[in-house]
């Protein structure tokens, strides 16, 4: 899943002329570190919720993002692609 959702979001940031190449981006472990803060924070942008990194954590854990999960990776590399 993650190699085709890299392709996906490279493309996206490609066209946005804003794609800075990064070790971060490729690197399976750095995604999977920051996964939980960028659920934490596509939570807080797209449904309005706080909540603590340790319900976050438990709820990937859970799968509780199983619909979700796709679009909080894709975030996760946009955070990782155009982090300076």
């Amino acid at each position: 899943m993650l190699p085709e959702l890299r392709k996906e979001t490279e493309e996206e940031l490609t066209q946005w002329g804003e794609y800075v190449p990064g070790g971060a981006f490729y690197n399976d472990e750095k995604v999977v570190e920051a996964l939980p803060f960028a659920a934490y924070e596509f939570l807080w942008l797209n449904k309005k919720m706080k909540m603590d990194r340790k319900t976050v954590i438990e709820w990937l854990n859970e799968g509780v993002f199983k619909n979700m999960l796709d679009k909080i990776i894709c975030h996760t590399l946009r955070k990782l692609a155009l982090r300076k």
